[in-house]
């Protein structure tokens, strides 16, 4: 599964999938199972273990606030050789693990390109 497979699965996600939990670490080359740290879908603790460990030194920001809704963004910091954060970073979902999770892809997309 790509990783552009896996943006749309969470961009149509409502909420908790361990299914797509499953090939979210199958598409990271991780594990074919959600290990103990929980499912990311539907914990923003695992969630956020996952991107500290797919992206070390990586900045992360999520929330959920009346006007943003439910939000996340990943990104590299300036102090890490990366472009800082900018409003472009951020994305929005269903759930703020969905949102963080889908940051994450754009973010491993977004160095694929590079």
């Amino acid at each position: 599964m790509t990783h552009a497979d896996i943006i749309a699965r969470l961009t149509a996600a409502t909420g908790p999938d361990e299914e797509l939990a499953v090939d979210i670490y199958q598409a990271l080359d991780i594990c074919s199972y959600i290990p103990d740290e929980g499912d990311p879908t539907a914990s923003v603790d695992a969630c956020l273990a996952l991107i500290e460990r797919v992206l070390p030194g990586w900045e992360w920001t999520v929330g959920d606030d009346a006007a943003l809704g439910k939000y996340a963004g990943v990104y590299q910091s300036n102090m890490a050789g990366g472009a800082g954060f900018s409003e472009d970073d951020i994305v929005r979902g269903t759930t703020v693990p969905l949102a963080a999770l889908l940051a994450l892809f754009r973010a491993l997309e977004a160095q694929e390109a590079v």
